[in-house]
């Protein structure tokens, strides 16, 4: 257990968390019931602490508490101990002892985690479906029926994987997807004894049949692991994959501009399709063998980690519900989105052994084929290659709300000169390269939290983390925000103005002729959202002028690209142009001098296809040749 010390010290630089919740003690009846089945219920939490005569400070800028102390303690710890006894099932006994600090006397009370054999521990009042709650972050959240079920289940009770399908039968498996675990199975064990089966005794032995009523029928596992187009269309209709490619950095509604491809087979034949499309549309890079000519093309994010993505949302993902995995290509990163909250806290994320799997069957199934990690190791090995692979580090995102959970890889790499140019913009605030790192990755990634400063900078534990985000907040470089999994923090002001949001370019701020000419921007073309720009490259647009020379427009478009790659659509809504001629009076020839590259030079008409400044000195060189023809 922890000493006061350590839980105050915990409450001021963190707030509420998963396993403190403060209260004034004056009346710690029912008011505080939930907060006692929530501690008691959150698996592999340890249970939490109260810390009574203690209220957060009114009208404070940020979270801060003060001590008040408890006037009367053998009513409040007499309460607390009957309250525990009395009104939730099964009963509690917590420990409970005083601290005094400058002569006001605060309780602490401790309730351990239940054992999983006592839980869901619920209000009797209430009754175990509406009075069972579970401790997601700084909240008391009532158990979902599949909380209810997953804590049940903990007990030694069935999982839904589990569960066999009547009027099922072997005709609904997939003769192709049995080879497919034959073969794989084979490669990873050759004298794996169930290879020598037959397929009834296969998919006997590794839970995929059983018998109801004489019958040999399938099971959830062995109909979602081998069953046949028809026979998942008629169980589980929605339990398919949608694949979807948009254009840019932001969720477009309409689906003519989206690419959306439907896969729905059994998930041995589904996972390395499903891997091979994401492979062939995420950016590529160049590698050649030492000694060898031989080029050879590499997917910015390792395929070690792509697997282990696509194998967690499927094997993880709530069956139960009619809802879609749905994996999103975004310009600058892949989002996965599988229905099913995580079972494991979201700090929690990534430790060894730190795993509860809803589909323990699927999940050993996987693991035999060496698809996926048992140990809790799988979240953890993706950190570890994005960040070997020097990618910005990934997002995962528990709701439990909307019952869902994403999983979000980014093609951006991390701390490249780009990202140090930029941190110029705060030399006042004498940053510690840990703070550094921190806010490079908010800027990229528009958020970061306790467990996350933690990841980027190894060896710094949870106290420091919570005071140098503190220090950055203090700051105004990044903003405090609260959710259900508790605090994080999300961009601030003085980002903001360095990055130029305060300063979005919009037609309506700029002359109608701005470059000179008429605009001949097509319908379509005038709809274009104008990309966000810095505070400098706004204004470099906006005093271009209504007769502005060629060699004008061209530094503007060699400073935008300088800044990042831009597609000709967004030049054009900046620049108010028409993209046809932006890109045969301007991009073109640039490009053919070396002035602009391709961000795809593999493939020119690439349908992403962006530019990007070559370099200054080629650039000034390139304008000196022209000033002497």
């Amino acid at each position: 257990m922890l000493n006061f010390e350590e839980l105050w010290e915990k409450l001021i630089t963190g707030d509420e968390s998963t396993e403190i919740e403060a209260k004034r003690g004056e009346d710690v009846g029912k008011s505080i019931l939930e907060t006692i089945s929530a501690f008691a219920n959150e698996p592999d939490s340890s249970g939490g602490y109260f810390l009574l005569g203690v209220v957060k400070k009114e009208n404070a800028l940020f979270p801060d508490y003060q001590i008040v102390g408890v006037s009367d303690l053998d009513k409040v710890q007499t309460t607390l101990a009957t309250v525990c006894r009395d009104s939730v099932q099964p009963p509690l006994r917590p420990t409970i002892w005083t601290e005094t600090i400058d002569g006001k006397t605060v309780v602490i009370a401790y309730i351990a985690e239940a054992q999983p054999h006592e839980k869901p521990v619920f209000i009797k009042s209430r009754g175990i479906m509406h009075g069972a709650f579970r401790r997601i972050g700084s909240t008391d959240q009532r158990c979902t029926d599949e909380d209810i079920a997953f804590l049940v289940q903990n007990r030694g009770h069935q999982s839904f994987d589990k569960t066999i399908l009547p009027q099922t039968s072997i005709m609904d498996f997939e003769p192709r997807a049995i080879k497919e675990y034959r073969n794989i199975r084979a490669k990873v064990n050759p004298n794996a004894s169930e290879l020598s089966f037959s397929d009834a005794e296969l998919l006997d032995s590794i839970g995929a049949t059983d018998f109801q009523n004489g019958e040999r029928c399938a099971t959830v596992t062995g109909l979602l692991l081998f069953g046949t187009q028809m026979a998942l269309r008629k169980h589980f209709p929605m339990t398919r994959v949608d694949y979807i490619r948009v254009p840019g950095r932001e969720w477009l509604t309409n689906a003519d501009e989206r690419y959306d491809l439907e896969m729905r087979e059994a998930l041995l034949l589904m996972i390395p399709r499903l891997i091979s499309q994401i492979l062939d549309d995420i950016p590529k890079g160049v590698f050649f063998h030492e000694n060898s000519p031989i080029r050879q093309d590499v997917p910015l994010i390792p395929l070690r980690v792509i697997r282990e993505a696509v194998v967690n949302a499927l094997m993880h993902r709530n069956y139960r519900t009619d809802k879609t995995v749905m994996i999103i290509r975004y310009s600058n990163r892949l989002e996965i989105h599988n229905p099913g909250y995580s079972l494991i806290a979201e700090e929690k994320l990534g430790e060894p052994h730190a795993t509860q799997a809803r589909n323990p069957r699927i999940a050993d199934v996987l693991h035999d084929l060496n698809l996926a990690e048992t140990k809790g190791t799988g979240i953890r090995r993706i950190r570890e290659e994005m960040e070997r692979a020097n990618l910005t580090l990934p997002l995962f995102e528990s709701d439990r709300a909307k019952d869902g959970f994403t999983a979000s890889l980014f093609t951006v790499h991390f701390f490249e000169q780009s990202d140090i140019d930029w941190l110029t913009n705060f030399k006042d605030c004498a940053l510690k390269d840990e703070e550094a790192r921190a806010l490079v990755f908010v800027n990229k990634t528009e958020i970061i939290n306790n467990f996350l400063y933690r990841e980027l900078n190894r060896g710094t534990d949870t106290l420091e983390a919570s005071r140098a985000l503190q220090r950055l907040r203090d700051l105004e470089l990044i903003e405090t925000r609260s959710k259900g999994a508790g605090t994080f923090y999300v961009i601030g002001k003085r980002i903001k103005e360095a990055n130029g949001i305060a300063y979005q370019i919009s037609k309506t701020n700029l002359p109608d002729n701005t470059l000179s000419g008429k605009s001949n921007l097509p319908d379509k073309e005038k709809t274009t959202p104008v990309p966000v720009l810095p505070t400098h490259l706004y204004e470099a647009v906006a005093q271009l002028g209504q007769r502005a020379t060629h060699e004008a427009i061209r530094y503007v478009i060699w400073k935008l690209c300088k800044h990042r790659a831009f597609q000709i659509a967004e030049m054009a809504a900046i620049l108010n142009r028409n993209p046809k001629y932006l890109s045969e009076r301007f991009i073109s020839p640039m490009v053919e001098e070396n002035t602009l590259s391709f961000t795809h030079p593999e493939n020119p008409t690439h349908p992403h296809q962006a530019y990007k400044t070559v370099s200054k000195s080629q650039y000034l060189r390139q304008m000196i040749l022209e000033n002497l023809k």
